[in-house]
Order: C-alpha cells, then sequence, then structure tokens
C-alpha cells in the first residue's frame, strides 16, 4: 500500500513538472513573438521544432489561463 502511495505521488510530480515546464514554453513563445522574433527564430532559441512553435502561436491567448 506504501509503494503504490509513493507511485502517485511520484505520478503526481512527474505530471505537475511537464505542466509547468508547458506552461513555460507558451509564456516564452508569446513574449518573444510580441518582441518580434519571427517563427523559426523562437525555435532556434528555445531548441523546439518550428511546427510546435507555430502551434502555441496561434493558440488562443485565454486558452493558457487553464
Amino acid at each position: 500500500m506504501q509503494q503504490e502511495r509513493e507511485a502517485g505521488i511520484e505520478k503526481g510530480r512527474r505530471i505537475g513538472l511537464a505542466e509547468g515546464e508547458e506552461q513555460l514554453l507558451r509564456r516564452l513563445v508569446q513574449k518573444n513573438l510580441s518582441r518580434g522574433m519571427s517563427i523559426s527564430e523562437i525555435a532556434e532559441v528555445l531548441d523546439e521544432t518550428e511546427e510546435r512553435i507555430r502551434e502555441i502561436a496561434l493558440e488562443d491567448p485565454g486558452e493558457q489561463a487553464e
């Protein structure tokens, strides 16, 4: 029972970290877009694909508050 609990806690931590990283990426993309950087420049700086940066750039900024 204790092992299951610890595994659940660890899984929760991993999920939380992943969500935090995603939120940070979204904020950085929006910030760099507002500074006039291109999709390709942002992708290079953030070490992401242009496709991924484009997906984030096209999202409704209101969705990020969720």
